[in-house]
Parts: C-alpha cells; sequence; structure tokens
C-alpha cells in the first residue's frame, strides 16, 4: 500500500513539475536575471515563511490527532475536530494575511535592508497582493492532509496540477503584464486548486460543521502538540527565507540566481522525496497508531538505503550533464550561457545535500508520529543559527555560490543530530 501511494503521488508530482518547468522557461526568457524577479522572489519570502510555520503545525498537531480518531473510527469527534481547526485557522489567516498586506512595505524594507530601492519596490507591492497565497496555501494544505489521512493520496495530488497550468497560462498568454503577471497567476492557480480539493472533500462527504469552539479536548490536544513545534518550524523554515534574503549580499541578479537553481532542485524534491514523505507520515502515524513499532522501523530503514542509492546517481548525472542541460533549456531570450553557469554552480551545490536533506525530512516525519515535537524543535534551531552563521561566512568568500554551500553543509551536521537522536530510541534503523 505504500509502495503503490508513493508511486501515485510521486507520478503526478512529476506531472505538476514538467509543467512548472515549462512555466521556469517562459519566466526565463521573459525576466532573464532581472530586478522584477528578484523582487518578486522577494515578496514570497514572507508568505512561504509563514506556510512552512503553519503547515509543519498542522501536520504535527492535527494529523496524528485526526489519524487516531480516524482509526478509532469516531466520526462525529473527527467531523468537530477537524471543523473547530478550519474555522479558527481562517480566522487567523484573514487577520495576518490583512496585516501583512497593509505593512508590506515595512516588511520589505525590514528583512530585505541590502536590497537595492527599485527591488524593495517592487517587493512591497508583489508581497500586498501575493500575502493572500498564504492563506490559498494554508486551506489546500489542509484540505489535502485529511484527504491523505483518508488514504485519498491521488486526489490530493492532482489538485496542483490545476494550479501550476493556470499560472503557465497566465504567463503564456499575458507576458507584457510583467511582474503583475506573475503575481495574479499565481494568486489564480492557487484560488482553482483549493475550489478543486473543495469539491473532492464534498463528494467524498467530508463536509464541515460551523463551530468556533475552544473547548474540544482533541482540539486542546493538538494545542499541545503544536506548540512545543512552532518555535521549531519556523526556525526550519526561515532558513530557506534567510538564504533568500542574505543572497541580496550578492547584489543584484544574485536573489533570482538562486532562485533558478533552487527551482531545479524543487523538481527533485518535490518529486521524489516530498512524494515519499507525504505518504510517510499518514504511513508511520497509522503503524504506530496500531503498535506495529517493528514494522515502522522497518520502513525507515528500506527508505533510507533506496534514498542513499538515488542521492548517488542523482549527483553523478548532475556533475556530467547539468550545465549542458541549463544551457539548452534556459539561454535564450533574457537569459544569457553565462547566467545558465552560474545557476550550475549553484545547483550543484544544492545536489551534494541532496541525501542528508531528505534523510532529514524523513526523520522528521518519524518523531512527528512518535509525537516527539521537541526534538524537531531543537534540532531547527541549531540548524537555524549555523545556516545563518555560514551564509554570512560563505557569501563573503564565494558570493552567491556559498548560499547554496551552505545550506548542503547544514543539512548534513543536521542528519548526525537526527542520527544521534534516533540512536537514544534504539538500534532499529539508526
Amino acid at each position: 500500500m505504500f509502495l503503490k501511494s508513493t508511486i501515485v503521488v510521486s507520478s503526478l508530482s512529476i506531472i505538476v513539475q514538467a509543467i512548472g518547468f515549462l512555466k521556469l522557461l517562459l519566466i526565463a526568457h521573459y525576466f532573464g536575471v532581472s530586478t522584477e524577479l528578484d523582487a518578486y522572489y522577494l515578496a514570497l519570502v514572507i508568505p512561504g515563511l509563514l506556510l512552512g510555520f503553519v503547515g509543519g503545525a498542522l501536520q504535527t498537531g492535527f494529523m496524528p490527532i485526526y489519524g487516531s480518531l480516524i482509526n478509532k473510527t469516531l466520526k462525529d469527534e473527527a467531523v468537530n475536530f477537524r471543523s473547530h481547526l478550519f474555522w479558527i485557522l481562517l480566522l487567523i489567516l484573514v487577520l495576518i494575511c490583512s496585516l501583512t498586506s497593509f505593512f508590506s512595505e515595512n516588511i520589505i524594507q525590514l528583512i530585505a535592508p541590502l536590497s537595492s530601492d527599485e527591488i524593495k519596490q517592487y517587493a512591497g507591492y508583489a508581497l500586498s497582493i501575493l500575502v493572500v497565497t498564504l492563506a490559498l496555501n494554508v486551506i489546500a494544505d489542509f484540505f489535502g492532509m485529511i484527504l491523505n489521512m483518508q488514504q485519498q493520496f491521488f486526489a490530493s495530488a492532482i489538485a496542483p496540477v490545476s494550479n501550476i497550468i493556470v499560472s503557465t497560462l497566465f504567463l503564456y498568454l499575458l507576458p507584457e503584464l510583467g511582474i503583475d503577471n506573475l503575481i495574479w497567476g499565481l494568486v489564480s492557480g492557487l484560488s482553482v486548486q483549493v475550489l478543486i480539493l473543495w469539491l473532492v472533500l464534498h463528494l467524498q462527504k467530508i463536509n464541515f460543521v460551523f463551530s468556533f469552539s475552544f473547548k474540544s479536548p482533541h482540539l486542546f490536544r493538538a494545542w499541545q502538540l503544536m506548540l512545543p513545534i512552532l518555535f521549531g518550524v519556523a526556525l526550519a523554515n526561515a532558513n530557506l527565507s534567510v538564504d533568500q534574503v542574505m543572497a541580496a549580499m550578492a547584489g543584484d541578479g544574485a536573489i533570482s540566481l538562486l532562485g533558478y537553481a533552487s527551482r531545479f532542485q524543487n523538481v527533485i524534491t518535490q518529486t521524489a522525496i516530498m512524494g515519499v514523505s507525504i505518504v510517510l507520515l499518514p504511513s508511520l502515524i497509522h503503524l504506530l497508531s496500531d503498535n506495529e513499532i517493528e514494522k515502522a522501523f522497518a520502513l525507515m530503514k528500506r527508505i533510507f538505503q533506496w534514498t542513499l542509492l538515488f542521492s548517488l546517481l542523482l549527483i553523478a548525472f548532475v556533475w556530467l550533464f547539468g550545465e549542458n542541460l541549463l544551457n539548452l533549456l534556459l539561454s535564450r531570450g533574457g537569459f544569457s550561457v553565462k547566467d545558465a553557469s552560474s545557476v550550475y554552480n549553484i545547483w550543484f551545490l544544492y545536489i551534494l545535500g541532496v541525501f542528508p536533506m531528505a534523510c532529514g525530512v524523513f526523520y522528521a516525519k518519524f518523531f512527528q508520529a512518535m509525537k516527539k515535537p521537541r526534538v524537531i524543535t531543537r534540532l531547527a534551531f541549531i540548524s537555524f543559527i549555523m545556516n545563518v552563521f555560514f551564509n554570512y561566512m560563505f557569501v563573503g568568500w564565494f558570493g552567491v555560490d556559498g548560499i547554496a554551500l551552505s545550506t548542503s553543509m547544514v543539512y548534513g551536521i543536521v542528519l548526525l543530530l537526527f542520527y544521534f537522536e534516533s540512536k537514544k530510541l534504539g538500534d532499529h534503523f539508526a
């Protein structure tokens, strides 16, 4: 069941990434390495940071409790639990989005003081609109979690296809709109994705009742699980945001270069690594709920072995063919051969960290399923401090390449720390 579900999710992720890749080619053609694109990526820092913050908390607090209720066939309690959490989330999101939009220019000035005035002006405008993607993404993730816990992996994985199709069509049909094209294409695509997920839930008769009750014991237990990890999730996701913000130290265009390299890296992580992790968390929750601890350990061990083989093949491929591939795909329009070479250097340094990054994600899912969020928080704090330190040191030595080098190095150190934490649970898969 695990393998079949993983294949389904990964296959659909490949479709999403393939269409997204077409969008990337269009972005490279129309925008190249530019201040507009720097501003767009900079404006996505805050929504991305907050999305990871809320999403990680939901995975830790919502999914284990909801999975237990489903396993025990407590249908009414499951309905009430997901409904209470949904309406509370919606209220919080409206408040956050409203405040962020109003103070968008101040926020950009705060997080990117070293960027040029032109980039900050574009980014402030973009953030005032793009903050709505936070709410849309959180709702889409929440709906997807519910479907995943019901073993409806296909439905939750197919919805992002609509998002990427809509935003790509926007870019193809209306390139003259500039940065507004990127902004409204993303907002429109996410809106369609949320609508499709809501329709799937409705067809599956997975509905919500209107209630703002804070008295549910299951909700209280979810907060207990969420609170210890909130700080850790914030720091873990801040690492990605810090990379983009600190890339501005390397000059105009550096954020764009990092964005292209990250997009190529995401093609791999989203199709393979995240495809596995999406299925892994609910699978581990169900196994541990049934007290099948040995099976959970065996599953983790198999995943680590396959990840090592996949990572070695991937590093070899990028080393041998990566630069030629980037030149073939991107070097046209506003994107030069020199830009492609710069993106390759960053991408290869990211690829060197793909194995520790993947295993760190899988370890985090395991500790989430074990209801040990403090482990994740502790390691996230350490990784954040190290990432900022190495970013600052390496960007001075290697420019924007140093950001990617720092990231891969920190992934390796964090994997070692996860290993030592897992040893405390026994020698099953450590």
